[in-house]
C-alpha cells in the first residue's frame, strides 16, 4: 500500500533516478570495446574500487532481507554478516595476488579453462546464471516493494518499472557507468542507514531505552539456532558466495595486486558499518510496531519515525542498495554468457567486438527480464538469496580454488566435486534438515564438495602426478 505521506516528497526519489541515469551515461560512449565495457582494466582508483565492491556486496538482501530476519527472528543474523562478510573480503585480499596472475582472464570460466578445460567453463557459466539469475531476483522483487510504497501501483509493475531503469543504464553503460554510481549510491546508503537509525532511537526515547530492549535471548535468537545453527550461519555469509564473479573482476580491474587487497580491506570496514546498521533497522522496527508482517517492517519503520518530507531520506538509500548490487550482477552475468555459457550452444561462434557488445547487451535485457518474472515469487529476501547460494558455494568454489594452485587438473575433479555438492546442498533443503542437524544445505553441500575434492586430488597428486601441475608462483603484474 502507498505511503500517503511520502506522495510530497517523492520528487526526491525522481532526482536520485536521474542523478543515478546522468552520471552512469556519461560514461556511455567510452565503452567502445569488450574490454572497456567488461573491465576497464587499471582505469579505476582506490576509492572507486573500494566503494564500488562494498556497494555491490550491500543489495536488498543485505539491508532488507537482514532487517526483516532481525525483526522476526533475532539479531544473530545481523551479527553473522557483520562477521562473515568482512572475513570473506580478507581470504579475497589474500588470494589477490593469484587471481591477477589471471589478468588476461575476463570471466572466471575463463580461469576455470586454463587450469581445467573447455567443458569446466561451459559449467562454470550456467552455474553462474543461475545464481546470478536468483540475485536479480531478490533485487527485483525490493524494488517493487520499494515502488509501490511511493507510487499507486501493484509490486509487480514497480520491478518492472524499477527494473528497466536498471537495465537500461547497464546495457549502454558498461562497467564504468556501473562503478561510478556505485560511488554516490553507497554514500547514500551510509547516510540513509544512519539518519533512519538515529531517528528510530529518538523515536523510542533514546538509546538508555534503546539499549535495555537488546538484554534478551528473544532477541538476539541464539536459542532458537544453536552453536551449530549460528556457524553454519556465518559461513554462509563468510564462504558461500566466496569469489563469485563480481567480486573477481574487481580484482582484475585493479592496477595491481596490491590496490586489490588494499580496496578489499577497507571495503571490510564500511560494510561491517553497514551490517551493523541493517540489524539495528530490524530491532527498532521490531521496537517500535511489533505486531506487524517482517515483510513490510523496514518500510513501516520509516513511515513512523521519519517526517512526512524525509521519508524519501529512507526510501533512496533502499533504492541505493538495489541498484548498486543489480547493475554489478548484469554485467558480469552478460559477459558469462557471452563469453562462457553461449559458445555451448552456438559451436561456430564467432566473437567480433561489436558482436560481443551487442550480445552483451541483449544479455543484460534478457537476464534482467527473466529477473522480474521470478520476482512475482513471495518471500522472505534473504532466504531465496542463501538459497541461490547453492549455485554457487557448493559447486564452483572449492574446484576454483583448486585453480589457483594447481594448473593442468583434469576436468573429472570439478564435475565430481561440483555435482555431489550441488545434489547435497538441493536435496538437504527439499528434506528440511536444517532443523535436524542446524546445518544449512548450502554449506554441507560445500563440505562434500570439498572432502571429495582433496580425496580426490590426493589420489591423483599421489598416483598419477603426471596429470597435474603445481602453479610456480604468482604473476604479480
Amino acid at each position: 500500500m502507498m505511503l500517503p505521506v511520502f506522495q510530497s516528497s517523492w520528487l526526491v526519489v525522481i532526482l536520485f533516478i536521474l542523478a543515478t541515469l546522468y552520471i552512469a551515461s556519461r560514461h556511455a560512449k567510452r565503452s567502445y570495446s569488450f574490454d572497456e565495457f567488461a573491465l576497464s582494466k587499471g582505469y579505476f582508483g582506490n576509492f572507486s574500487l573500494t566503494t564500488s565492491i562494498a556497494a555491490t556486496v550491500i543489495g536488498s538482501g543485505f539491508l532488507l532481507g537482514i532487517g526483516e530476519k532481525v525483526y522476526s527472528q533475532g539479531l544473530i543474523y545481523a551479527i553473522c554478516l557483520f562477521a562473515g562478510q568482512p572475513f570473506q573480503f580478507l581470504l579475497l585480499a589474500g588470494v589477490a595476488p593469484r587471481l591477477r596472475a589471471f589478468h588476461h582472464c575476463f570471466s572466471i570460466g575463463d580461469i576455470l579453462e586454463c587450469q581445467y578445460d573447455r567443458r569446466v567453463r561451459y559449467a562454470c557459466g550456467i552455474l553462474w546464471l543461475l545464481f546470478c539469475i536468483g540475485i536479480l531476483t531478490v533485487q527485483m522483487a525490493a524494488i517493487g516493494r520499494v515502488a509501490a510504497l511511493i507510487l499507486p501501483i501493484p509490486i509487480w509493475l514497480g520491478s518492472i518499472v524499477g527494473g528497466s531503469i536498471i537495465i537500461g543504464y547497464c546495457s549502454l553503460c558498461g562497467i564504468r557507468g556501473v562503478v561510478s554510481t556505485d560511488v554516490i549510491q553507497l554514500l547514500l546508503i551510509i547516510a540513509g542507514v544512519f539518519f533512519v537509525v538515529t531517528a528510530g532511537i529518538h523515536y523510542l526515547g533514546g538509546y538508555n531505552i534503546f539499549i535495555r530492549q537488546l538484554h534478551t535471548e528473544q532477541i538476539m535468537g541464539l536459542a532458537d539456532q544453536g552453536a551449530i545453527g549460528v556457524l553454519s550461519l556465518f559461513l554462509s555469509f563468510a564462504i558461500g558466495d566466496f569469489m563469485i564473479p563480481p567480486m573477481v573482476q574487481r580484482v582484475m580491474m585493479a592496477r595491481s595486486h596490491y590496490q586489490a587487497a588494499l580496496s578489499f580491506s577497507f571495503a571490510c570496514v564500511l560494510v561491517a558499518l553497514v551490517a551493523i546498521g541493517a540489524g539495528f533497522l530490524g530491532l527498532l522496527a521490531r521496537a517500535v510496531n511489533p505486531d506487524t508482517s517482517a515483510q513490510t517492517a523496514i518500510y513501516e519503520l520509516l513511515l513512523l519515525v521519519l517526517p512526512a518530507s524525509l521519508v524519501s531520506v529512507g526510501v533512496c538509500a533502499i533504492l541505493a542498495s538495489i541498484m548498486s548490487t543489480a547493475d554489478s550482477f548484469l554485467n558480469t552475468a552478460a559477459i558469462a554468457t557471452v563469453r562462457d555459457a553461449l559458445p555451448l550452444f552456438i559451436r561456430k561462434y564467432q566473437q567480433t567486438e561489436l558482436h560481443q557488445i551487442m550480445l552483451m547487451r541483449m544479455a543484460v535485457l534478457t537476464i534482467g527480464v527473466l529477473a522480474m518474472l521470478f520476482s512475482l515469487y513471495k518471500g522472505d529476501l534473504l532466504s531465496i538469496m542463501l538459497y541461490t547460494f547453492n549455485f554457487w558455494g557448493p559447486t564452483v568454489v572449492i574446484p576454483l580454488l583448486g585453480a589457483l594452485f594447481y594448473q593442468k587438473l583434469p576436468s573429472r575433479l570439478f564435475f565430481v566435486p561440483a555435482g555431489i555438492g550441488l545434489s547435497t546442498a538441493l536435496i538437504w533443503d527439499f528434506l528440511a534438515l536444517q532443523h535436524q542437524f542446524y546445518l544449512s544445505g548450502l554449506i554441507a553441500g560445500m563440505l562434500l564438495c570439498g572432502v571429495v575434492y582433496s580425496i580426490m586430488l590426493m589420489i591423483i597428486i599421489r598416483c598419477f602426478p603426471c596429470l597435474i601441475t603445481p602453479m610456480q608462483g604468482t604473476s604479480y603484474d
